[in-house]
């Protein structure tokens, strides 16, 4: 069984208790395999489909040569192509005490593929069990590692024990989304909260800038700005290429009056601008977006009389 080193940025290794463990395995009818019958548990696949509309779902593919395909379905969506081994049974998969799956007569990259798919159904005592038999924590699948997998569906338990069994914590899939980003798209406070107690750093911005308070802002997701900014979030430090600081984002795709006061509350500039020169109060004045136009010459914005063209009314 492999050694699992904690590869997070911040804060101290953590260490876990495993308790036996009973969960069952996927439900598979394999035609060369001779089980007697044996019918096994299916295994719980809720909570797939991410909320973001940029991102499809997980193209799973777990295969090898002694198994057939069988595609799987959850909600009218496809999952992908699960393949599983002759004679994979649950059964055969329990320990020798009879108490919990083991998973130690697979190959590395059975360990590895069965772990991407149990953190993309959320199965974390089977994720717990795969680690603990070997399986890469950070094992790098076309959609991303077993962390992004299971934060993009939620799953909050998973994401848990990855990250305590040394998953690390600033991968980044192909949007330059972090496990921070997708539990703020999801406007998963719950997880945004597991994060920051896991010493996840609060202002980290991926490849292309965007931090999670840029997002927070956009999506009117004010408990969970909040929440970044009681935890030392920046509220202005990083700006977009394209568009600027937390609050040109709010004003451009939130305009939620709530957020920009808790931007302004947490010293935001007011007198902040797109990087073509668009003041924040012409965003808001152009929106219509009177009582946020009031807020921000409350706080001492300048009105400048120009014609200013904003991101959205170039379309």
């Amino acid at each position: 069984m492999a050694h699992h080193q904690n590869h997070h940025q911040k804060g101290p290794n953590h260490h876990v208790n495993h308790p036996n463990s009973n969960h069952p395995h996927p439900n598979t009818n394999h035609p060369n395999a001779n089980h007697s019958n044996t019918q096994r548990p299916s295994a719980n696949h809720h909570n797939m489909a991410p909320n973001h509309p940029n991102m499809s779902h997980p193209n799973q593919n777990f295969g090898h040569n002694q198994a057939h395909d069988r595609s799987l379905q959850h909600n009218g969506h496809i999952m992908g192509n699960v393949q599983h081994n002759h004679g994979d049974t649950y059964e055969e998969h329990l320990n020798n005490n009879g108490d919990g799956p083991s998973f130690n007569h697979l190959k590395q990259q059975q360990k590895d593929n069965q772990l991407i798919q149990a953190a993309a159904r959320g199965e974390s005592a089977r994720v717990r069990n795969l680690l603990e038999c070997g399986a890469d924590v950070d094992y790098q699948h076309s959609n991303g590692p077993p962390l992004l997998q299971a934060a993009r569906g939620c799953h909050y338990k998973c994401v848990e024990v990855l990250i305590d069994m040394g998953a690390e914590m600033y991968t980044q899939d192909q949007h330059c989304h972090t496990v921070m980003h997708w539990a703020v798209m999801n406007n998963d406070l719950k997880m945004v909260q597991l994060l920051l107690n896991k010493d996840f750093n609060s202002s980290f911005a991926g490849r292309r800038g965007q931090t999670p308070l840029h997002l927070a802002a956009q999506g009117k997701r004010t408990s969970i700005a909040k929440l970044l900014l009681d935890n030392g979030a920046k509220v202005g430090s990083f700006r977009l290429p394209h568009h600027g600081s937390p609050l040109i984002e709010a004003l451009l795709y939130g305009g939620c009056l709530e957020t920009v006061e808790l931007l302004l509350e947490h010293r935001a500039n007011y007198d902040t601008k797109t990087p073509e020169g668009v003041p924040a109060v012409a965003i808001a004045a152009a929106k219509n977006r009177g009582k946020v136009v009031e807020k921000l010459l409350t706080h001492g914005a300048k009105v400048e009389e120009r014609h200013w063209s904003t991101p959205e009314t170039r379309r």
